[in-house]
């Protein structure tokens, strides 16, 4: 709790990574995450709708066509109107080519 309190009081933007559930999100979000960086779910996605998160996704997912560890696709969340945020996720040329995509 102490990391989080030093955070906010230095305005830190705090991320969630790799949520999977609606209530790992829920905890997220009672801990002031601005967002949620690569949610391995629809449902941790959605949830993050629901509570007003920004949902990022890694371009290569994108471009692969799905997660190369079986984690929800970009494209899903995309097209679902649940993505966000493009990250270059190790690979800064994949933005460009992920924005076109989109």
């Amino acid at each position: 709790a102490g990391v989080l309190i030093e955070a906010h009081r230095l305005g830190a933007v705090l991320a969630s990574h790799d949520d999977t559930t609606s209530d790992q999100v829920a905890t997220s979000a009672q801990n002031g995450v601005g967002f949620a960086e690569f949610p391995t779910t629809r449902e941790a996605a959605e949830a993050c709708r629901d509570r007003g998160l920004s949902v990022m996704m890694g371009a290569p997912n994108l471009i692969r066509g799905g997660s190369h560890s079986g984690n929800v696709a970009a494209a899903e969340l995309s097209e679902a109107g649940l993505l966000d945020i493009m990250s270059s996720d190790y690979v800064p040329s994949a933005l460009l080519y992920a924005a076109v995509r989109v």
